[in-house]
């Protein structure tokens, strides 16, 4: 299963790869959008603004399906892009 994890906590958000969350931005507001490609990578969007791409992170997990998508957001402002698109 690929795992995609953007955390927005006191105006800085950070996107978790390579096993920790790497800070994109600071005193952020607005809304952020994860566009996951056929490669599975992500790209990063806040706004209209291309921040930052990463690759899927694997992870097996009993508590989530093995098939189909699976999103999980909790903080105000984060969206999912399920569509496919891939630019503002």
């Amino acid at each position: 299963m690929n795992r995609y994890a953007i955390r927005a906590e006191q105006g800085t958000v950070s996107y978790f790869s390579n096993g920790a969350f790497r800070k994109l931005a600071e005193n952020a507001s607005g809304t952020w959008r994860l566009a996951v490609r056929p490669d599975t990578a992500v790209q990063i969007y806040h706004g209209s603004a291309l921040i930052a791409t990463y690759p899927s992170e694997l992870t097996s997990s009993l508590s989530h399906a093995a098939r189909g998508p699976f999103v999980e957001s909790s903080p105000a402002g984060v969206l999912v892009d399920g569509s496919g698109a891939f630019a503002p």
